[in-house]
């Protein structure tokens, strides 16, 4: 279901591939996202104003699917991406 986590400075985007409109929902360290990118089939998740520091992903879907992730937010602003295995 993760296509990536994109981390530009103190925003985070997490993009979920999906084949249809799905109810799922994202946090990142526990908080909801800011603002949703709904275009199909890239669901993108974003966090703004994310603290330095590591943080733990977690997608659930409404069919009771979790998906597990971490991402590190740099203290000075840089641009990484993660892309899951397998």
């Amino acid at each position: 279901m993760v296509e990536n986590v994109l981390v530009l400075g103190s925003t985070v985007t997490v993009s979920l591939f999906y084949h249809s409109t799905a109810s799922v929902s994202v946090t990142l360290g526990g908080a909801s996202e800011a603002r949703r990118d709904n275009k199909t089939p890239v669901l993108g998740s974003i966090f703004e104003d994310v603290a330095p520091g590591e943080y733990p992903i977690v997608i659930k879907d409404v069919m009771g699917n979790v998906e597990a992730a971490s991402v590190t937010v740099e203290s000075h602003p840089s641009s990484t991406s993660y892309f899951p295995s397998g």
